[in-house]
């Protein structure tokens, strides 16, 4: 941006707007030591385990899918089924190289049909579904204790963990317990629904569940999305859904899944109101779909700001299933930032309260002994609500004046957390309550720090041009010493080591062996606020050799924009009749 890029910000205004592991790399040769005929040691003519995978053009993905299962399959008897449903793009010539079974199974429409159709050929005990957009973690040590044990033999179904990245970088993602495997008992074992398809139990009208708490699937198709493919894939999901619809126009869980897949806000809404009215009359022990379809509506109502009927639904949700688990982060959170929205500040602090309780059990998996725990991934965890609810709960804290809790928050802040329009939210506040917040000037020198550090910015994923945002930030220091005059150099001061800091304890002080001493510190000239160098000179006091070892552009560029403030022009003439600068 040319010499004078952080000369005191850009002219006012903001800027709008937990890694996984790597994917395992592919074989560099994914020939004969892959392919199932050559795996003598793998393949057993009773296998524990069946795979089956489904699969379309997924050349991108379905080479580190299949990779990844070599560990499980080493380990313990596997049979690995595949069924092509049409690609043209490769996929099957991979496939090749690591399938025992390998079929065509022509498209109709109907998953669970292309999942039933690979159940057919399985043979082992236990059967696992993967699809090609998700790999294997590494650490597969609790999936082969199960089956190498006899706990195998005491359960009917299993859940594991998904992992959805939202993300290219697999920085930001959400968890949640997906069923993956089922006991096969000589082919009962069927799928129903043709989206979103489940496994059926006709053997069992409560099946035994294990949840397998340590074995991550990682799945990036949403990070991996082309434009156009979400609107591709929702008018199809929509098709077959409207159909289901018809069968069953009272179904709680399909009408959850046209709210997910609805293809405008209006249709979400419709579907969410249908469901509202259903859930209105639910009668009895509290069940898993309707608890779904609370967590659905909640979002919905918020995404179209009907904040009064988010509100509603969640008074709902919370006489009719108190202890679940998705209430007591999810819809907590949503109640939380309706009541924000509503100005209703208390509320809002209470909910931000009960979820943070709900967040100590999700991260100590105490959350687990929720049943719908199992069946659903929280909707409120991912980067952008905690940025959001950090910069909710301070401006509440101010406004409600319980400036203890929200200079603690302060305290505790990293700026890589927020999100930009987060961080500029909160820096605004902070500087209407500087003496209130004594933690301010700790942020503050945060935040410069953060800006000044390329690597830190690009690890926390921001959107934004990093130099703007600086030039932002620089901004909204000099306007709010502009409207506070000499007593906002005081929360400057305590950026330690900074510019703004230095620059504030020139200021502060006319001592000239002081000023000369953070003169003497001073590496980057441009990022020095004006203030000091014009009271320097209106003490005719000397800038230091090294101000004058800049380059001739950064000296032109920097006295081109000293020369916009006002008092400089006469201070400067004074400072030169009484200064001899070196030559």
């Amino acid at each position: 941006g040319g010499a004078g890029r952080f000369l005191w910000g850009r002219g006012g205004g903001l800027a709008r707007g937990a890694p996984g592991p790597p994917p395992p790399r592919a074989p560099t040769n994914p020939s004969s030591p892959h392919r199932a005929h050559e795996r003598n040691d793998l393949v057993m003519s009773q296998p524990i385990l069946s795979i089956g995978i489904i699969f379309k053009n997924d050349i991108r993905c379905i080479e580190r899918c299949l990779s990844s299962l070599a560990p499980l399959r080493k380990a313990l008897p596997c049979q690995l089924v595949m069924a092509d449903t049409g690609s043209a793009d490769g996929s099957r010539a991979v496939a090749e190289q690591y399938a025992d079974v390998l079929f065509d199974f022509p498209w109709v429409n109907d998953f669970a049909a292309a999942r039933n159709a690979v159940l057919d050929r399985c043979t082992g005990d236990w059967c696992l579904t993967v699809d090609t957009d998700e790999w294997l973690d590494p650490s597969i040590e609790e999936l082969l204790s199960f089956f190498k044990s006899g706990e195998r033999e005491k359960f009917d179904v299993g859940s594991l963990i998904v992992r959805n990245y939202y993300d290219k970088q697999l920085r930001d993602y959400g968890d949640f317990f997906a069923v993956r495997l089922a006991q096969r008992r000589g082919g009962q074992l069927r799928y129903t629904g043709a989206i979103h398809e489940v496994f059926s139990f006709p053997y069992e009208a409560r099946p035994q569940h294990i949840v397998l708490s340590r074995t991550i699937l990682h799945h990036d198709g949403y990070a991996e999305m082309t434009p156009g493919y979400m609107r591709d894939k929702h008018r199809r999901n929509m098709a077959l859904l409207r159909n289901e619809l018809k069968r069953a126009p009272q179904d709680l869980r399909i009408l959850g899944y046209c709210m997910d897949s609805a293809e405008t806000p209006e249709e979400k809404l419709d579907y969410a109101r249908q469901a509202y009215t259903i859930l209105r009359g639910a009668q009895g022990e509290p069940q898993v779909d309707r608890i779904l379809a609370y967590q659905k509506c909640m979002r919905v109502f918020y995404n179209n700001k009907k904040f009064d009927r988010v509100r509603e639904c969640y008074n709902t949700w919370k006489a009719y299933s108190p202890e679940s688990a998705l209430l007591r982060l999810d819809g907590e959170t949503l109640a939380a930032a309706a009541a924000y929205y509503q100005d209703d500040y208390q509320a809002t602090m209470e909910h931000l309260e009960n979820r943070r309780q709900a967040l100590e059990e999700m991260e100590s998996r105490a959350d687990l002994r929720r049943s719908d725990r199992l069946y659903a991934q929280y909707d409120t965890t991912d980067r952008r609500w905690r940025s959001d609810l950090q910069a909710v709960a301070f401006h509440a804290l101010c406004v409600l004046q319980r400036y203890g809790e929200a200079d603690e928050l302060l305290r505790e802040a990293k700026p890589g957390e927020l999100r930009t329009k987060d961080r500029g939210f909160v820096v605004m506040e902070l500087l209407k309550h500087p003496e209130q917040l004594p933690s301010g000037a700790v942020f503050l020198r945060r935040c410069w720090e953060f800006y000044q550090d390329e690597a830190a910015w690009k690890e926390a994923g921001e959107d934004f041009d990093r130099l703007q945002v600086f030039g932002d930030f620089i901004s909204m220091l000099l306007n709010y010493l502009d409207r506070t005059g000499p007593e906002g150099w005081a929360l400057l001061a305590g950026m330690g080591d900074t510019a703004p800091g230095r620059s504030a304890r020139i200021v502060q002080s006319n001592d000239a062996e002081t000023i000369a001493g953070e003169w003497a510190q001073v590496t980057d000239w441009r990022q020095m606020f004006p203030q000091a160098y014009l009271h320097t000179l209106e003490l005719r006091l000397p800038l230091p050799e090294s101000f004058y070892q800049q380059n001739a552009e950064q000296l032109a560029a920097l006295a081109a924009e000293l020369g916009k403030r006002v008092l400089l022009p006469r201070a400067a003439l004074d400072w030169l009749s009484h200064i001899d600068p070196p030559a």
